[in-house]
């Protein structure tokens, strides 16, 4: 990471590959993303979009969603145009209070009433709704009922990155 502009780039390819042979997922993915991130910033576009899908791949393969948007980030400002996410995946992105004031909103509650239930300010609620709105592709709370109807079971599914752990 703290190579020169004439280095980095052997160097964080042989960590991605020692990650890889040792089947350190993360850590690999990790590398490729940094990889990507410095080739970007040096201007070679097309070899950083090679290394952030391996990232995004591998990311996407562990369910490590926090990661995966940050590689999708770096893509996106590759040049590179992504496939459009689908709402369910879409209702993963939006944070436990998001969902929450979606669902009031999907239910025919009012910004103010929403605001008052959740001890938040409207504008709060207001700047909740417009993420959703944005991360979810709807235009309005007319549509919100037919997209978070599975909310709540999409926001206690939330994860980590890896597998699912057993609890004993």
């Amino acid at each position: 990471m703290a190579a020169d502009d004439n280095g980095f780039d052997t160097l964080l390819s042989r960590s991605a590959d020692a990650f890889g042979e040792l089947g350190a997922g993360f850590e690999e993915a990790r590398s490729r993303l940094c990889l990507g991130e410095r080739l970007r910033r040096a201007g070679r576009r097309v070899e950083a979009r090679r290394q952030l899908r391996a990232a995004l791949r591998r990311f996407e393969d562990m369910s490590c969603t926090p990661w995966a948007l940050r590689t999708e980030r770096e893509l996106k400002a590759s040049g590179e145009t992504l496939r459009a996410r689908d709402v369910a995946h879409g209702i993963d992105e939006l944070t436990p209070q998001e969902v929450q004031v979606a669902t009031m909103a999907a239910s025919g509650r009012s910004n103010k009433d929403i605001a008052a239930e959740l001890f938040l300010s409207v504008r709060t609620i207001e700047a909740h709704l417009h993420r959703v709105y944005r991360t979810l592709g709807v235009h309005s709370r007319r549509e919100l009922p037919s997209v978070v109807g599975t909310a709540d079971a999409s926001a206690s599914s939330r994860g980590t990155c890896g597998p699912p752990r057993d609890r004993a």
